[in-house]
C-alpha cells in the first residue's frame, strides 16, 4: 500500500467519525463549512476536501466498498455524456 493511499484512508476515517458524532448529537452539518474546514486542517484543496467528504459520506451509507461506487459513478457519468 503506497504511502498517499494510507493518508487518504486515515483522513476519511476521520472525517467520516466527525460525521458519526455530528449525527449522534442530532446536528446538522454546513457543508459548505466543513468543507471549508478539511481543506484548512489537512492542506489541501477544496476539490479534494469535498472528494473526502463523499468518500466518507458513502462509507457511511455503503459501508467499505464507498470508493468503489464513487469510481462506479464517476464511470458511468462519463458514459452518459
Amino acid at each position: 500500500m503506497n504511502k498517499q493511499y494510507h493518508i487518504r484512508q486515515l483522513r476519511v476515517k476521520e472525517i467520516l467519525e466527525t460525521i458519526l458524532k455530528i449525527e449522534k448529537e442530532e446536528m446538522k452539518i454546513d457543508k459548505k463549512r466543513f468543507i471549508f474546514e478539511i481543506s484548512e486542517r489537512y492542506g489541501c484543496t477544496e476539490r479534494k476536501a469535498k472528494e473526502y467528504l463523499k468518500v466518507a459520506e458513502l462509507k457511511l451509507e455503503y459501508g467499505h466498498n464507498a470508493e468503489q461506487e464513487l469510481r462506479k459513478g464517476q464511470t458511468e457519468r462519463v458514459q452518459n455524456n
